[in-house]
């Protein structure tokens, strides 16, 4: 009667050794919770957060170039041949329209001037003026200013980049992590209930032994194969306490401290192993380029390059400046004054040696044709990235996939053996050897589905996507 009750108990227990190990979904912890710590919480995402704050406070800065500027300046000689005073207010403002500045202003001079400095004399209501400045050559097509606010612009691009790059390295990292956890726990529950067999059988031993239907050997084979899982139990608590102490650096309250998840969060089970979408992966192939942030740092370094060298060029230019400007004196004073004056005229600076201009041609030139390079080796790695990633997931796959096929054999023969133990053709210690196979084959098995659900995140990543943890698409 003792053999077939432990046939009972051993098939029982095979049969659930999958079952899930916590009954409340509720309190699950998922891939989502912990992407949401991180974008408020994890410090290197926090630094490349503010990083980029930064890189939009320059480009403010470098607007503010085209910001009005307003001077006063006021003068008086009360002790002099020409006692007098006078006092002078422009307001200017540049524009990115060709370089074109506009300006304004007003001024007013009273007293005694030298006939040398009669143009400071005004009427009574002083002088308004107003006029403009347009570069026809440098200057014109780009000058310091707008090329600042372009280099600003990009500045900004590789910040949202390198912001977008620490985001992927991140989640990638926290839901690796995760999954490292959950097959641990998984692991610690199959130690569990092979020791939990043991135990029971070993009640159901004594039983026997006191009425003479076993030997007290068997006993204490069962004694053995008690002690042997107590330590497997002790190794996969450990490896779960180690897998909850590296996820709880992703996972961080809303202080920023790191938060150690329970057992108690944990899943049931592992998502199975699935295969890639050859659509999916044939389209993450052709937008790679586009969403991973290391070509769009590059991109924009060379935008950044180009501008200089555009500059560069244009500074080596002359420059030809027009330039009109109308005033009027108001109020009472002399006559000729009250008479509008439109007034034009040219600036012509042709540069001689131009040595600076010249070198940063050459320094610029150099750089763009750098960095076209190492764009075109980004697009090649990203691309090449998602290739990799694609031949981890058919590798971890074809694992798992051998992995449950093992376990599903080691647990039959396990049942097997067993029945040769209730029919008198077996023994104890062959039936445990069966059983210790059948949970190593359900561990490894446990360790290929977590490694899989690693490699599914490391394409998500290659891919220029933040995983969520969710079983991506499959074929058929």
């Amino acid at each position: 009667m003792t053999q077939p009750r432990l046939l009972l108990v051993l098939v029982t227990t095979l049969f659930n050794l999958h079952a899930p190990a916590y009954a409340d979904p509720i309190a699950f912890l998922r891939p989502a919770e912990i992407l949401a710590s991180l974008e408020t919480t994890y410090p290197p995402v926090v630094v490349a957060l503010a990083e980029k704050e930064a890189a939009q406070a320059a480009l403010m800065a470098a607007a503010g170039a085209f910001d009005p500027a307003w001077k006063t300046r006021a003068a008086a000689r009360p002790s002099s041949q020409y006692p007098h005073q006078r006092i002078d207010s422009n307001l200017e403002q540049a524009t990115p329209w060709w370089g074109t500045t506009f300006f304004g202003g007003w001024r007013r001079g009273d007293g005694n001037f030298a006939p040398y400095d009669g143009k400071l004399a005004t009427n009574d209501g002083g002088e308004w003026r107003a006029g403009l400045t347009v570069p026809l050559w440098r200057n014109g097509p780009i000058d310091r200013r707008r090329a600042e606010l372009v280099r600003a612009e990009a500045q900004t691009t590789i910040a949202e980049a390198s912001l977008r790059l620490q985001r992927l390295e991140a989640s990638q990292q926290a839901i690796q992590r995760y999954w490292d956890w959950v097959a641990a726990g998984q692991q610690v529950a199959i130690a569990r209930r092979w020791l939990n067999l043991a135990r029971k059988r070993d009640a159901d031993l004594a039983t026997g032994i006191r009425t003479g239907a076993l030997p007290a050997l068997d006993r204490q084979e069962n004694e053995r194969a008690i002690q042997q899982r107590e330590g497997y139990l002790a190794q996969a608590e450990r490896g779960l306490e180690r897998s909850a102490i590296a996820l709880s650096l992703f996972l961080r309250d809303e202080k920023g401290s790191p938060r150690l998840p329970s057992p108690g969060q944990l899943p049931p089970t592992l998502p199975p192993a699935r295969h890639l979408s050859e659509a999916l992966v044939q389209a993450d192939l052709s937008a790679v380029a586009a969403l991973r942030p290391e070509p769009r740092q590059v991109e924009a370094q060379l935008e950044q390059a180009r501008v200089d060298l555009a500059l560069a060029e244009n500074q080596l230019a002359p420059a030809f400046d027009l330039s009109f400007q109308g005033s009027q004196d108001l109020g009472a004073g002399q006559v000729g004054r009250a008479t509008p004056e439109l007034e034009a005229g040219v600036l012509v600076d042709v540069p001689l040696i131009a040595r600076t201009p010249r070198g940063k041609i050459a320094q610029s030139q150099a750089k763009v044709k750098g960095l076209e390079a190492k764009l075109r080796f980004a697009q090649d790695k990203a691309r090449a990235g998602v290739k990799d990633a694609v031949s981890a997931v058919v590798a971890a796959t074809r694992r798992a996939v051998a992995a449950q096929g093992e376990r599903e054999v080691a647990e039959r023969l396990a049942v097997l053996e067993a029945e040769r133990l209730r029919l008198g053709e077996g023994s104890l210690f062959i039936v445990n050897l069966r059983e210790q196979a059948a949970a190593d084959a359900a561990v490894r098995e446990a360790i290929a589905l977590g490694e899989h659900q690693r490699a599914r995140v490391v394409y998500e990543t290659s891919a220029g996507r933040i995983p969520t943890g969710d079983t991506p698409q499959q074929d058929g």
